[in-house]
């Protein structure tokens, strides 16, 4: 028989025995034919939960650990021919199993070893997990990128459609005016105007953006003969005085046309990074409810898009709030 302490000072078999049972990984010891030196209660259980008998013999018992023929309540969850088999045990608990040889004293002895894989399946689980939801997330990116040039198209299309039904708006307002009251001086406007958007239902040129567009308003109030009460921080130029610009263009025409007004209020509420913008005018208020025509619903779609939002309410007055984030660094 093999002396494993040979040379050393020999501690006694019990103070082994205690020690090696105290471990949290199984461990055991055999000769060449399978007989077991030294097995602790780690593997003794693992034994018992596995095959349903005790280890009696370690090669046998490697056997069944590659093969995976074990009782009810465990399962190899290695890919068969593993070197090194793990299995599950109790639906709950993994561990790894390995085999290796030491020569002593020109005799193999077999050390197998059971490491308990549990918190590292667990982590690994997570892992998998987290990769998944990773590549659904980066799936949802590819997506958006693929639909950015799509949706980027449609924005600027709905633009175009209310920039030119507010331009067609406008030029029939002014065109009933000027009818109503002949004044030749506003002819040539008026006419360039329709002109103009003869050129833009054409496709001929693209609808006009300006550079100042509170400016262009302040000349389209001056032809229908109207007044612009602005209070607030309204933006001269840029993407929010566009589109705060746009939704006014509308208000002004339809204060004209319905409410026989002669002043448009804009109040311009800037809080953190959002504007909040109320129209009014001294017009009559409406008749009956108010119905959204295409340039209020093109205005609540774009708005919308913005992750803004549009409220209008008739009573007792006409009023139209409109709220969106600022787009830009805008100057005041």
């Amino acid at each position: 028989m093999i002396d494993l302490f040979r040379g050393r000072r020999r501690p006694s078999r019990a103070s082994i025995k205690e020690s090696c049972d105290n471990l949290p990984t199984g461990l055991c010891f055999a000769y060449a034919n399978g007989l077991p030196i030294l097995v602790n209660r780690r593997m003794y259980d693992l034994s018992l939960r596995l095959t349903g008998q005790d280890l009696q013999n370690a090669d046998t018992f490697w056997k069944i650990l590659m093969n995976g023929a074990f009782i009810p309540g465990a399962a190899r969850v290695s890919a068969p021919g593993a070197p090194q088999p793990e299995v599950c045990v109790g639906g709950q608990t993994y561990y790894l199993f390995t085999r290796t040889v030491i020569c002593l004293e020109g005799e193999s002895v077999y050390q197998i070893t059971a490491a308990d894989t549990t918190q590292l399946r667990l982590a690994a689980d997570e892992l998998a997990r987290s990769n998944d939801e990773l590549r659904r997330v980066g799936l949802r990116l590819r997506k958006y990128g693929e639909q950015v040039a799509e949706l980027t198209r449609e924005d600027e299309t709905l633009a175009a459609k209310v920039r030119i039904h507010n331009e067609i708006g406008r030029t029939l307002t002014a065109t009933r005016r000027l009818l109503r009251t002949a004044q030749p001086a506003d002819a040539g406007e008026v006419l360039a105007a329709w002109r103009r958007i003869t050129d833009m239902l054409r496709w001929e040129i693209e609808p006009r953006r300006v550079t100042f567009p509170l400016r262009e308003l302040r000349k389209a109030a001056d032809v229908l003969g109207m007044r612009l009460d602005i209070r607030g921080p309204m933006p001269e130029s840029g993407k929010d005085a566009e589109l705060i610009v746009t939704v006014a263009a509308e208000m002004l025409t339809n204060a004209f046309r319905h409410a026989a007004a002669g002043t448009l209020t804009i109040e311009v509420v800037r809080v953190g990074g959002e504007y909040c913008v109320r129209f009014t005018n001294d017009g009559d208020p409406p008749a009956g409810e108010i119905t959204e025509g295409g340039g209020i619903g093109g205005l609540r779609r774009r708005l919308e898009k913005l992750g803004g939002a549009l409220e209008v309410t008739a009573r007792p007055r006409f009023m139209l709030t409109i709220q969106f984030p600022m787009q830009e660094a805008t100057r005041v």
